[in-house]
Order: C-alpha cells, then sequence, then structure tokens
C-alpha cells in the first residue's frame, strides 16, 4: 500500500523564517560588501585612504551578518557559527580616523606607534575567546560571563567611536584652518564638507545608543530583546554606506596634493617655458584620453619627478592637476559635439572616448568649466569660438578630411543602429579598462540575484509547505503551550485522554490520534514462520493512529483500503517499506 504522508509526520523543532527586517539587513550586507570591495580595489589619488575606509564598512558588515544570523537562529543549523569573530566594533572609529587623516593628510606616513589605537580591539578579541571559553556549549552571546562583560564591550565601543569621529571632526577643521590662509579658492575649502557633514550624521546617530540603553535598563530592566534595536542597526549601517558611496563617486576629493598652497611669487623665465613645453607635450601626445591619468603617472610618462611636475601646473599655469586636464578633456569634448563627424556617437560615448571615466564627473565637470550642461551647450547655436576660455589651440582640433558616409548617417534606422552598436563599444571599453572594477560590479549583481532568488526559493518554501493535501487549510494539528517562569513553550503533542474531550466537545470535526514511538525493533517474518525473522530499527519511528486518519488525509492505495485500521492487529506501510520488509510489495 502506498502512502505518501510519511514526511508529514517527520516534524523538524525549527524552521527558518524571514521577516522585513532580516530581508533589509542581508541588503545591507550585499550592498556593503560591495562598496567595500569597491574602495579597495579602485586605483585613485585616494586609494590609501579608501582602503581604511573599505575595513571600515566590512566591520558593519561582519556586524550586520551577526545580527542578521542571530535573528533567523542560524546557530540551530551551525551551532559553532556564534564562535566565528564578528565583532570589531572596537576598531570601527580607529579605521574612519584613519581614513580622515589620509583624505586631509596624503603625504602622512603611518607609523608601528599608530598600531595603538588597535589594543582596545585585541582587548576586546580577548574578552569574546573568554566568554566562549566560559560555556562551549552555548552562543558566545547567551552564556553570563559574556552577558556581564558585554556590558563593558558596548560601553568602550559607545565612547571609542564617540571619540574617533570627534578627532576626525577636528581634523578637517584644522584642515580648513590651513587654507584658509592660503591662496586656495572657495571650491577647494568647501570641497571636505561632504564629509564633514556625514561624520556628524554619523556621530548623532551613534548616539542613539543612550536613549536605547536607558530605556531598556530602567524600563525594562535589560529584559528589552534584540529585535529593539533593529532600527537603530540598520540606521548606522545606512550611514556608513552612504559615506562609502559618497566616497567612492569623490576619486579627487583629496585637495592637498592637487591644491598645494600656492603663494604669489614670482614665475621665474624658465618655469614658464616649462609650462609652454608640458602643454605641447599634453596635446600632441593626447595624455588627457587616459581615463586613469593621475599625477603620478604622467610624470612618468615625462620623465619628471611628481614634484616637479605639481609645480610646473601649480605655479606656471596657476592651476591644479584636475582642471588643468578635464580643460582638455572638455575641449576634445566640445570639438567632436560640433562635428558633424561624431552625430552618431551619444554625448556619453563621446566623453569616454576624451578621457572621462563617468557620466556624473562628466556632467559635473562640464558644467563647470562652461557654466551649462552638454546637452544644453549642445543644442545651443554655437558661436564662431567658445564663450569661455579654455587655452585650447586651434590648430589641436581633430581634421576629417572625408564626409562621404555622413549623408547615409541620417538615416532614422542606421542610426538606431549604430546608437546601440556604441552602447556595447562603450560597456566593452569601461569593462577592459577598469577591469577589477568590473569584475567586482558583475559579481555584486550576480550576488544580488541569487539573493533574490534564495529568498523566494524560501518564501515559496514556507507558503507551499503541507499544501499537498485537498483539505489542508482546514487541517489542524494540536499542540500543548508550557508556561513556565515566563517563558513559554510548544510541544507537538497533547495528553491521550484530551482526544476523547476533543471529540465530545467538537462532534462537527473529525478527530484522529497518534502516538509516534522512535527507534522500536520491527519483525518482519515470512509467510508467518518465525525462521525467517528479519529483524529493523527504525529510528523515524512508528506511529499508532486511529481509524479517522485516513478521514483527515488522503491516500493512493495499491492494496487494501481507507477503512484498513479500523480492524485489530493491522499495519499500514508505503511501498518502499514493503520492499524493505519482504523483498516485494505484493
Amino acid at each position: 500500500m502506498e502512502w505518501p504522508l510519511k514526511q508529514h509526520f517527520n516534524l523538524t523543532t525549527y524552521s527558518l523564517h524571514i521577516t522585513l527586517y532580516d530581508v533589509a539587513f542581508l541588503a545591507a550586507i550585499f550592498t556593503g560588501l560591495t562598496f567595500s570591495l569597491l574602495l579597495w580595489f579602485t586605483k585613485n589619488i585616494n586609494f590609501i585612504a579608501n582602503r581604511f575606509l573599505a575595513i571600515a564598512v566590512l566591520i558593519i558588515v561582519l556586524w550586520m551578518a551577526w545580527v542578521l544570523g542571530n535573528s533567523i537562529g542560524l546557530d540551530v543549523y551551525v551551532p559553532h557559527w556564534s564562535r566565528l569573530p564578528f565583532r570589531f566594533s572596537l576598531a570601527l572609529g580607529p579605521f574612519i580616523y584613519f581614513y580622515v587623516l589620509k583624505i586631509t593628510q596624503p603625504g602622512y606616513k603611518l607609523r608601528l606607534t599608530d598600531l595603538l589605537h588597535f589594543i582596545p580591539l585585541l582587548l576586546q578579541q580577548c574578552i569574546l575567546a573568554w566568554g566562549i571559553g566560559d560555556n562551549i556549549s552555548v552562543a558566545t552571546y547567551y552564556t553570563p560571563i559574556f552577558r556581564q562583560l558585554g556590558l563593558i564591550l558596548n560601553m568602550a565601543a559607545f565612547i571609542s567611536v564617540l571619540t574617533y569621529l570627534y578627532i576626525s571632526f577636528r581634523l578637517i577643521e584644522s584642515y580648513y584652518q590651513q587654507l584658509k590662509f592660503n591662496n586656495v579658492n572657495d571650491r577647494y575649502r568647501n570641497q571636505m564638507r561632504w564629509l564633514s557633514r556625514l561624520i556628524r550624521a554619523f556621530g548623532l546617530l551613534w548616539l542613539l545608543w543612550l536613549p536605547y540603553t536607558a530605556t531598556d535598563y530602567f524600563y525594562f530592566h535589560y529584559q528589552l530583546g534584540m529585535q529593539a534595536y533593529y532600527p537603530l542597526y540598520l540606521l548606522l549601517a545606512g550611514m556608513m554606506i552612504w559615506i562609502a558611496a559618497t566616497a567612492h563617486s569623490k576619486p579627487g576629493s583629496s585637495v592637498m596634493v592637487q591644491a598645494s598652497p600656492v603663494f604669489k611669487t614670482p614665475v621665474s623665465a624658465e618655469l614658464r617655458q616649462k609650462g609652454a613645453w608640458l602643454r605641447k607635450v599634453i596635446e600632441a601626445n593626447r595624455y588627457y584620453e587616459d581615463a586613469e591619468l593621475n599625477l603620478t603617472s604622467l610624470a612618468e610618462k615625462l620623465g619628471l619627478t611628481v614634484h616637479e611636475l605639481s609645480r610646473i601646473i601649480n605655479v606656471a599655469l596657476k592651476k591644479n592637476f584636475n582642471d588643468f586636464i578635464n580643460e582638455y578633456r572638455v575641449a576634445e569634448v566640445i570639438c567632436k559635439m560640433l562635428d558633424p563627424a561624431f552625430a552618431h556617437i551619444t554625448l556619453l560615448g563621446i566623453a569616454l572616448e576624451s578621457g572621462f571615466n563617468s557620466k556624473s564627473s562628466f556632467n559635473r565637470i562640464f558644467k563647470q568649466l562652461t557654466g551649462k550642461s552638454p546637452a544644453e551647450y549642445k543644442n545651443e547655436p554655437q558661436k564662431e569660438f567658445p564663450s569661455y576660455n579654455l587655452r585650447r589651440h586651434a590648430q589641436f582640433a581633430r581634421v576629417i578630411s572625408k564626409h562621404e558616409t555622413t549623408t547615409k548617417w541620417s538615416s532614422p534606422k542606421l542610426n538606431r543602429s549604430y546608437m546601440f552598436k556604441n552602447y556595447f563599444k562603450i560597456a566593452w571599453r569601461n569593462i577592459t579598462r577598469h577591469q577589477s572594477y568590473s569584475a567586482i560590479n558583475v559579481a555584486g549583481l550576480a550576488v544580488g540575484i541569487a539573493a533574490c532568488l534564495l529568498i523566494f526559493v524560501v518564501v515559496q518554501y514556507e507558503l507551499s509547505f503541507d499544501t499537498y493535501q485537498p483539505g489542508y487549510k482546514s487541517t489542524y494539528r494540536i499542540v500543548t503551550k508550557k508556561e513556565r517562569e515566563g517563558n513559554i513553550r510548544y510541544s507537538a503533542g497533547i495528553s491521550t485522554p484530551a482526544v476523547d474531550a476533543f471529540r465530545l466537545y467538537y462532534p462537527q470535526a473529525v478527530v484522529a490520534g497518534i502516538n509516534a514511538i522512535y527507534g522500536s525493533q520491527i519483525v518482519a517474518q515470512a509467510n508467518g514462520s518465525p525462521a525467517g525473522d528479519k529483524k529493523f530499527v527504525e529510528n523515524t519511528g512508528i506511529m499508532f493512529a486511529e481509524p479517522q486518519l485516513f478521514d483527515i488525509f488522503s491516500a493512493t492505495w495499491l492494496a487494501g483500503s481507507a477503512s484498513a485500521l479500523r480492524d485489530p492487529d493491522m499495519v499500514v506501510i508505503d511501498k518502499s517499506s514493503a520492499i524493505k520488509y519482504f523483498g516485494n510489495w505484493q
């Protein structure tokens, strides 16, 4: 007899449940991890500082992973999961401090004494290891020692982060004071304002620990669950991701290297000649078309030291490196923008060919130099010369000597094909130019899609559980609720007399009592003779059920009928069990 309901009675004591908070934590983890990798691998002038920020973001990601694991009860499936190192809160403040330090003082060299900032982190890990050793059989979060020392660790982390945020804020203020007395315009003085604002916002969010902890202590006597802190966790993670995203979108945010203090000193004739020579070399070799060009790489190409090249640009040309190169790029874009030979290429395609590495930086720099957006500039009627002085020589413009195919490009159908072709070309160029950046983006997209599919599968599993029976919506299992000292537990079963009581008080319901016995020994006799006995131990158990069981659950019968259990000494087994016991099911 085939009875496909065996799995219905093999109920587990744990089922994975994902709440909206868990989804938010999962999103914060993958988003933070993506930005952490981008900050670590993207090469720009601030790459050393960005790596400190990447580690700070990674600390937040590990913290969110630890919170998510506790929320979904991951220790049920992975018993030793809580022993893994996920908490490095005493290192968060130092890494933020070193990020701000390298941003405001790019020439600062790290020393061995800077490792003293991480002594509290070492003490924190020792305390956590002690908590694990106190009771190795349970998670560290629930050990008595960790409950006592956890308060000290949390207070130390609270003070540490606030202290380093204050020091970081003072570093930015000191940086402004240095610029105040130098010949630097307001554009550079305000370039660090975004970081100052975000640090203050993060500090205000961090101060919310005080009302949370006070409420937990005075009103709930430290009985408030971790779920009450979830909004604060998400706010802090979101703010740290915001800082990382803003830092990644500002690759040239460090001003001290590019905008060194320029004093009003007479420019020597030799330095003027070097400035003119530099312009000719840049124009002849078109170095500005390299999107990865920076002060160091250009100095290597020209055979100069970084200091000498910076002095030529700052003193002789009275510019910083970024403005000097971006002027050539904008001039190249305008030249191609007004040339009919490039009418089939989008503005973004022209920008990437001219040396810009992103749409946002192109729009920002173009408007900064021309006063108009690229689209506005292109659509306005142009005079003979641009309305601003880019110091671009007329003979430097590219000359197109043959235009026979230009008229053919006016076809709308062909323009669309060229447009899509250029989209793929631009995408391929970005991938080849920024291989690590592209790999991180592709990996992040793949992980995000995989996470969405995982959530979909879990939700689908939860919604489809026990739905294979026709009457599953009206089928219920009775459980016992046990309450002791404020703790509530549920067990899958009730006392035997309660079955008759249910029949008495609910005559309209079909009630079937089931008693499961695990580790039972089953003896299979061939033709009723004990000589050929076969003994089997069923660890999954056997069930003693009342005849009404098959009035509730449906089954496909290979032999016998649904009324088999109404007779004494009758057994119902499925096809696979019959083959195991007797060799065949007939």
